[in-house]
């Protein structure tokens, strides 16, 4: 099985800032959306977070839908998410066993647990061209290369574009 990452950062990997993103982008909320929720919303994907990204969510798209949504944590009994594990590994056995395509969305210590593992085969990356004061950063990931961009954009004078990065020689990722 595989699986596949998805984030955005800003120029030194950075990806919040207090438990929050320290932007709003619309249409990167829409490719977000597009990507983890796929062409076929009859058929469910898998999304993987750790408890702050479940609570930094708005209560309003908890769970987020038409996708399952697993959460992380240490303490399951104070997190009233649909389902809740207390490890990657764990997470990633539940999620095969709910069958559709398999996204880590966040946070830091889950993406860096993802990146690790072998079956992580694919980064989704926003790459947001502007330096913001985030408090949290996507791990070194140069063991992947950029593959291509699918989309860019621009919107509250920021551009950005969404690259598709795999595990494996050619050229490096970016470095903070």
């Amino acid at each position: 099985m595989a699986f596949t990452i998805v984030v955005a950062t800003d120029q030194k990997r950075g990806i919040g800032s207090s438990q929050r993103l320290p932007w709003r982008l619309v249409e990167d909320m829409r490719w977000f959306r597009e990507i983890t929720v796929g062409k076929n919303p009859s058929r469910e994907n898998v999304v993987i977070m750790g408890r702050r990204t479940w609570d930094s969510l708005p209560e309003k798209f908890r769970p987020l839908p038409h996708r399952k949504n697993i959460v992380i944590t240490r303490y399951p009994e104070k997190c009233h998410a649909p389902h809740t594990v207390s490890g990657f590994s764990a997470a990633l056995r539940l999620a095969y066993s709910l069958g559709g395509k398999v996204f880590v969305i966040g946070g830091g210590s889950i993406y860096a647990a993802a990146l690790r593992h072998p079956e992580c085969e694919e980064l989704i990356v926003t790459e947001i061209d502007h330096d913001f004061a985030c408090d949290c950063f996507f791990p070194d990931y140069s063991g992947f290369s950029k593959h291509c961009t699918l989309a860019t954009a621009e919107e509250n004078g920021l551009s950005f574009r969404l690259c598709v990065y795999r595990r494996g020689g050619g050229a490096a990722a970016p470095a903070a």
